[in-house]
């Protein structure tokens, strides 16, 4: 359990790393997970979300995504979101609630500083619907 957490931090990392930081991660080889490390060797987004569509996380590689690769953070984000609810509600009296409190509470800070930053700047509200991490049901606006 608490490998798969890991590795969707370091996959959220790896993905927001740039260029120089993925050769020197190559350089150290101190990753023993194929995924991040083929994630790290992808020579463009085309060959990154191919990886990514044969693992578990394909569901963060919608057409959306595919055009407009800034939005894959919020995609990781909102993966995250969705597995932590999932932990809330797995094993009631083992540590899996717990990571899941702490994953949602760590998503609902970055929400709420989203929303401070966004009234301080005057930033739209389409900007504000657009970047908040929620899990969007369809059929439903979200508030």
């Amino acid at each position: 359990m608490r490998e798969r957490k890991v590795e969707q931090m370091k996959l959220k990392d790896v993905l927001l790393a740039t260029k120089e930081m993925r050769d020197a991660a190559l350089k150290k080889k101190d990753s023993q997970n194929i995924l991040i490390d083929d994630i790290i060797k992808a020579k463009d987004m085309a060959a990154l979300f191919a990886r990514l569509k044969s693992s578990r996380y394909r569901e963060l590689v919608t057409e959306e995504v595919e055009k407009n690769p800034a939005g894959l953070e919020a995609a990781a984000e909102r993966f995250l979101l969705m597995h932590a609810i999932r932990l809330l509600h797995r094993r009631p009296l083992s540590i899996s609630p717990i990571f899941g409190y702490l994953l949602s509470k760590e998503i609902e800070t970055k929400n709420i500083r989203l929303l401070i930053h966004s009234k301080s700047m005057d930033l739209s509200e389409k900007f504000v619907d657009e970047n908040l991490i929620v899990i969007k049901k369809p059929g439903k606006k979200v508030a």
